[in-house]
């Protein structure tokens, strides 16, 4: 989901998508989410 999230963004921005567009706020929020879920896989393994 991160890398998908981060390949939507540069995809948007390589396309001429502004800061209010959908493909870069749907980017963001799903590397987001990502970025959350590898951080919480991590901190129950450690556990």
């Amino acid at each position: 989901m991160l890398l998908l999230g981060i390949a939507i963004v540069v995809r948007t921005l390589t396309a001429g998508g502004g800061p209010t567009s959908v493909g870069l706020l749907f980017g963001i929020l799903l590397a987001a989410a990502g970025a959350l879920r590898f951080w919480v896989e991590r901190r129950r393994r450690s556990l």
